[in-house]
């Protein structure tokens, strides 16, 4: 299977750059999003190894009203969490061991995107080609010295807290998208938490990263 280009967006949805200046950011924006998104949306993350994905469905989970740990499931592939007080169930997948989306099949895994809840799936490039088709795709940046990077996944070097939360919203979820941006510019999701004016992209043919312009504060 043909790995799609990590800032590719999915044809017809709309992106927003958000910049988390600490985990407690990240975690603010998974609790919004977990007390908002629609049942059977897919939030599909992808980000460097440490880079925060895990601590973003840690935010989804408590924004859902889940009260039990979310640990990274990479040796159970996934994790389900069935609180009687959540709003929904939310199926915390890792296919981090996983070839592509044939194993993810062959697993059993696809079933859950039959069932009500929220579908969390950390690398979810892996399975690209079976996700459904109501999904959050999240990108998770390291920010550090002033650009936009990617170190090596076994690098293990935290360089920033600071972090680029790249959203590309599928059409389903236009409005939600809006209403994101309208709380980030109201100041709901907290002071670390900024609206970038814009989408970070390399460079076309200097394997360059840039940076949006500065960010917009919520309490601005």
């Amino acid at each position: 299977m043909t790995t799609p280009e990590l800032n590719k967006a999915i044809p017809g949805e709309g992106q927003l750059c958000l910049l988390s200046d600490s985990p407690e950011a990240t975690l603010s924006l998974g609790r919004w999003l977990g007390a908002h998104l629609p049942n059977r949306t897919a939030v599909a993350l992808d980000g460097d190894l440490g880079a925060g994905k895990t601590c973003l469905v840690s935010g989804l989970a408590r924004g859902m009203g889940i009260t039990t740990p979310t640990a990274s499931p990479t040796f159970m592939l996934v994790m389900e969490h069935r609180d009687p007080a959540a709003r929904l169930p939310l199926f915390h997948f890792d296919t981090y061991r996983l070839r592509d989306w044939e194993d993810f099949e062959e697993a059993g895994l696809a079933e859950y995107f039959n069932e009500d809840g929220i579908y969390a799936i950390e690398w979810a490039r892996q399975i690209e080609a079976i996700l459904p088709e109501q999904r959050l795709s999240l990108q998770i940046r390291r920010m550090a010295g002033g650009g936009l990077q990617e170190p090596a996944a076994d690098s293990g070097s935290d360089l920033d807290n600071s972090r680029y939360l790249i959203l590309s919203f599928s059409p389903s979820l236009a409005a939600l998208a809006t209403q994101l941006k309208t709380a980030c510019r109201q100041g709901e999701l907290g002071r670390g938490l900024g609206l970038c004016r814009d989408l970070p992209v390399p460079e076309q043919g200097s394997g360059k990263n840039t940076t949006g312009l500065p960010a917009e504060r919520g309490d601005s």
